[in-house]
């Protein structure tokens, strides 16, 4: 009875909300808690440190729209849960600067710049006939990470200190990390995998929600939230595509 009663005033408030399916969204969502690639540089050699080895979940979102330039992750499944960022407290050597180059990725899987950063949403790595590096700042990047087949996709990465052109510089070495995709559900609305858009979708992922499962962390905050029950309404009233 008291799971019903907050199902009932879960949903009241989103239609009080107009959630719908024309519902058009400023931000995406990351898919889930951060994921930090951690990269090190200890005086004389750099390395990285993925803080999950599990494979992250690229999730399609129906019916919700970003607006530009976000809009590139429109009708796509797609994941923003690993993060950049620099571990512990350390300074680049003289004249260097640290670039982050993609060695290879599976076909299919699309790369877009960091919110954040300078160009958010802006193709990298490769993605449209761009450049396979960029210079990062070392301030925390999620990149996006998208694609519209199904499928498991993987993409490595080398790190390394170079010149303004972004011309390696071998004194330092290079640390190089992989990361790891699978497409979700066609339809993340579909909660419990049955294939129908239903109420059971609400109370299982409710239920994972109030059990503090990861995969009820839509909206890429630390920990579940009121706002991973606003994300997932959004999604259920926008049923599957």
């Amino acid at each position: 009875m008291i799971r019903t009663n907050k199902l009932a005033a879960i949903v009241a408030a989103a239609a009080m909300l107009g959630l719908n399916s024309a519902a058009s969204a400023n931000q995406p969502t990351l898919g889930g808690p951060m994921v930090h690639l951690e990269v090190g540089f200890d005086g004389s050699t750099l390395s990285v440190h993925k803080s999950s080895a599990a494979a992250l979940v690229l999730r399609a979102y129906p019916g919700v729209q970003y607006d530009p330039p976000a809009d590139v992750l429109n009708e796509t499944m797609y994941n923003g849960q690993y993060g950049w960022m620099i571990m512990g407290t350390w300074t680049a050597p003289e004249g260097a600067s640290l670039w982050i180059e993609s060695l290879d990725a599976t076909p299919g899987l699309n790369v877009y710049a960091a919110r954040m950063s300078a160009t958010p949403y802006a193709p990298i790595f490769g993605t449209a006939d761009t450049g396979p590096a960029i210079q990062w700042n070392g301030l925390m990047a999620h990149n996006w990470y998208s694609t519209t087949t199904q499928g498991r996709y993987q993409a490595r990465y080398r790190i390394y200190f170079g010149d303004g052109p972004g011309l390696p510089w071998t004194d330092f070495g290079a640390a190089e990390v992989r990361l790891d995709w699978t497409t979700g559900l066609p339809c993340a609305a579909d909660f419990d995998g049955s294939g129908d858009i239903a109420v059971g979708d609400i109370f299982a992922f409710l239920e994972a929600w109030f059990a503090g499962d990861s995969r009820a962390d839509l909206s890429g905050s630390p920990g579940n939230d009121v706002a991973d029950i606003f994300q997932f309404l959004t999604l259920w009233f926008g049923g599957c595509a």
